[in-house]
């Protein structure tokens, strides 16, 4: 199961879903897109956070970013033709459900000239009244887990108290 093509050629695959309220990991899935760059370091980096706070959106960007070889216009170029590549709507009901990746990755060289795969990674959002703390806390630990670089993705650009709560509640259920 894949979501919206980006423009980049580079689309988004379910690595997690919800069957019967629980997340299950696509082994399968997750070890195809990797295969092909087995012999690369990998890096994959995750955003996490609230449902209905632009993570999808933010994960989109990044995407564009890479897509125009990090210029420092970028934004200028194509801003009005932002790839999808992670599905993402306005209001109130949620869009993402499980864990999505990249299918492939954004190629970039490390400070010793090396190419790195860099894939991106979409989670569910924290907090929806049809899952469990519990449950978010086993999202945010699978991602985590696949994760190099983890984005604890804040709506309001500020850190507030509870922000600290649920990623204490988090890291508790997770470990």
């Amino acid at each position: 199961m894949s979501k919206q093509h980006g423009k980049s050629g580079v689309k988004s695959e379910a690595i997690v879903v919800i069957r019967k309220g629980k997340p299950q990991l696509k082994l399968d899935r997750l070890e195809t897109i990797l295969h092909n760059y087995q012999d690369h370091p990998v890096a994959i980096i995750s955003v996490f956070g609230e449902h209905r706070t632009g993570k999808s959106f933010l994960l989109n960007f990044l995407c564009q970013y890479l897509r125009e070889n990090q210029s420092a216009d970028w934004y200028k170029k194509n801003y009005v033709k932002l790839v999808n590549t992670f599905h993402w709507k306005g209001g109130v009901e949620r869009d993402t459900t499980g864990i999505y990746m990249t299918d492939k990755p954004f190629m970039l060289k490390n400070d010793k000239g090396q190419d790195i795969a860099v894939f991106l990674m979409d989670t569910q959002g924290s907090f929806q009244k049809k899952f469990k703390t519990g449950e978010c806390s086993l999202m945010f630990g699978l991602s985590t887990l696949l994760s190099s670089v983890h984005v604890y993705n804040l709506s309001s650009g500020l850190i507030r108290d509870n922000d600290f709560q649920h990623l204490e509640v988090f890291n508790k259920y997770a470990q």
